[in-house]
């Protein structure tokens, strides 16, 4: 008889911390896919921090959201199935908030 992953207390922290920090850099992945296209723009036509960020590039921030919840996701998932051990439909049903059927 196999006991549950969550049976062996040092297992279980293991898969809270990596938990935790798949969350954590999924998270940094996300603010930096939203803030590299204004600096690379800020790069490009020269604008200093002081100056005011033209209100019509606002798009920038849409699409670098876009393009980080897709990274943040790839990011979350692939952590918590290489380096946590779970499984990928376990990986997908956290990450879609359902509850274990028990």
């Amino acid at each position: 008889m196999k006991l549950p992953a969550d049976s062996d207390p040092k297992q279980a922290r293991r898969r809270a911390v990596v938990k935790a920090v798949a969350l954590l850099l999924a998270l940094f992945v996300l603010v930096a896919c939203m803030l590299a296209p204004i600096f690379i723009l800020m790069l490009m036509s020269g604008l200093s921090f002081e100056s005011k960020f033209p209100e019509d590039k606002a798009w920038l921030v849409v699409v670098g959201g876009a393009v980080g919840a897709g990274a943040a996701y790839l990011t979350y998932r692939s952590i918590l199935v290489r380096a946590g051990g779970f499984e990928s439909h376990e990986v997908d049903r956290m990450w879609h908030g359902e509850r274990k059927n028990t």
